[in-house]
């Protein structure tokens, strides 16, 4: 083989490969967030909180009623799906639901409208959980101790 066709060879196949690693470096930071432009949903949208997050708002006695409010839709929203149950028994996520209900029963910033809602919200998400959710929310308004 002749010398300059060596050269040629190589340098195509030198291009091609920049071609291709431009290109892969091109598509993998198209992928990051940092890197798309931010519009005007991504400035009102609101990181979800974590469960448990919201669940020590609800069971805070300095937490105002519309913090109580907020927090409870905020769960509905994003943490609202109960897992299934297992068999007949309820999966053990659900005593976390349960102390929210138990919480949010007892804490003195707290009104009927607010069970309530909370109540049919989360048994609307969870038919298969409604009569463990109302004896959840039975037991709470029992300790309230009026």
């Amino acid at each position: 083989m002749d010398a300059t066709a060596l050269i040629i060879v190589i340098v195509v196949l030198l291009t091609i490969v920049l071609i291709l690693v431009a290109t892969f470096i091109m598509m993998r930071s198209g992928g990051r967030k940092s890197d798309r432009p931010v519009g005007k949903k991504a400035e009102t949208k609101k990181a979800a909180r974590s469960f448990d997050v919201l669940a020590g708002i609800i069971k805070a006695k300095e937490s105002s009623a519309s913090d109580l409010k907020s927090a409870l839709d905020e769960i509905i929203t994003h943490h609202g799906k109960i897992k299934e149950r297992l068999g007949t028994t309820p999966h053990p996520d659900f005593k976390r639901y349960a102390g929210v209900i138990l919480a949010i029963c007892r804490h003195g910033n707290t009104s009927k409208e607010l069970i309530l809602s909370f109540d049919k919200s989360l048994s609307s998400k969870n038919p298969k959980y409604r009569r463990d959710i109302d004896e959840a929310v039975q037991k709470g308004l029992n300790s309230r101790g009026m």
